[in-house]
């Protein structure tokens, strides 16, 4: 029986990790397109202007099927779909290192989209389905966590692959990583299935929600609150980066210090607060002081003269941010009950790619141009204030709902 029980320990806990490693693998190949996709243009012997185009591709398309896909309750069903998925994405992400069209390349990145976007889901979906009580909100922001830790790790070592051997090699390294990731993950399904040990389904799934006015109002709600919180995430990152370049005109290499260091201290805490056993108090307190940070940062920095100190302030933001919009996502998808938690996964993925690309058009529309070609960005500041003050309000509201909002995490 200890001889049993323990094998289903170890088990779970090589199944995880094969979920984080997909998890990570997904956002890198998500994020690394950013700084890949000028020299993907050029090498096509396109435009950079069109560089744009390729991450515009896989973000519309990655939106799209989040909508569309539902996370189901059977683990078995999740797995398998899952390693197809995953199994497509990896081809697609090798077809992008031999092509030398640059429209090839776009109905690749779009393909990629897809089958990437879905995966996400599924694998989220997966390890709710997979962690007990005790350990699912713990579980689920060790997931999130993948998005800093791959740009803080993934691309730092990808970019410095390319700088000796160019962006293919880099690309095709990843597709083989997805492969050997799905391949592992398939291995690890078949054992199980050959041991015919019954999936750790929970048995909240078969819970029924008799009343679809809380179901429509707690869902929508939940939503709404994603998209504040992203969009107040990203109006500023956007552009905090193209202050500091343009206005301090800060390297490169100092650019990308920052982003290390903001991914490593972002993992960490996040890291910290999904292994922590913290109230609803304390975690309302910390999501206020974050926010609290957030609002300094952003009102300092975009109004100092010190460029070192605006650049500190620019990781303290990222930090600050990042790991609030992971809390707040966790407490949301663990507190809302099954058949609420499976819309909500895939359509919050969905509008956080939504999110990103309005914050980055919206927030575009509020800088202005000074006459020395500085750039103002006095409207942006103040509407940011604005978003992140709204969604202190907003978690407010979900504390002062209560037993009603979180009743399943009880």
């Amino acid at each position: 029986m200890l001889s049993a029980s323990l094998n289903n320990s170890v088990h779970s806990s090589v199944t995880f990790g094969l979920c984080f490693a997909i998890h990570f693998l997904l956002a890198l190949d998500a994020l690394i397109i950013v700084p890949f996709s000028a020299q993907m243009a050029l090498s096509t012997h396109t435009t950079p202007a069109n560089s744009g185009l390729l991450v515009a591709v896989y973000a519309v398309t990655a939106s799209l099927v989040c909508l569309w896909v539902r996370g189901g309750e059977n683990v078995a069903n999740e797995s398998r779909k899952l390693i197809s998925l995953l199994l497509a994405a990896a081809f697609f992400t090798l077809c992008t290192a031999l092509l030398n069209s640059f429209y090839s390349l776009l109905v690749v990145r779009a393909l990629t989209g897809l089958c990437a976007g879905a995966a996400l889901v599924l694998n989220l979906n997966l390890v709710v389905l997979l962690s007990d009580h005790h350990n699912k909100k713990r579980n689920t922001a060790i997931l999130l966590s993948t998005f800093p830790c791959a740009l803080a790790i993934g691309i730092p070592v990808l970019l410095f692959i390319t700088e000796h051997v160019g962006w293919q090699s880099s690309i095709f390294l990843l597709g083989c990583c997805l492969v050997i990731t799905a391949l592992l993950f398939l291995l690890i399904f078949m054992q199980k299935h050959k041991r015919n040990i019954p999936a750790n389904v929970n048995h909240e799934c078969q819970i029924k929600q008799n009343n679809n006015h809380l179901f429509n109002k707690k869902l929508s709600f939940a939503l709404l609150f994603s998209f504040v919180v992203v969009m107040s995430t990203f109006i500023i990152s956007t552009q905090f980066p193209v202050m500091l370049i343009t206005n301090f005109s800060i390297s490169n290499t100092s650019l990308s210090y920052c982003y290390l260091l903001s991914g490593v201290c972002s993992f960490i805490v996040i890291q910290l607060y999904a292994r922590s056993k913290f109230s609803n108090r304390t975690t309302s307190y910390l999501v206020y002081f974050l926010s609290g940070v957030m609002l300094l940062t952003v009102l300092i920095g975009f109004n100092t003269s010190q460029s070192t100190f605006s650049a500190t302030l620019f990781v303290l933001f990222i930090i600050a941010s990042s790991c609030r919009s992971m809390i707040l996502v966790t407490e949301l998808i663990v507190a809302l009950q099954a058949q609420e938690r499976s819309a909500f996964i895939s359509l919050q993925n969905a509008i956080q790619h939504f999110a990103i690309a309005a914050s980055g058009i919206f927030a575009s529309l509020l800088v202005k141009t000074e006459d020395n070609q500085t750039l103002n960005f006095n409207t942006l500041v103040a509407v940011a204030t604005l978003l992140i003050s709204v969604t202190i309000v907003m978690w407010k509201h979900v504390n002062r709902l209560g037993h009603n909002f979180t009743s399943e995490s009880q």
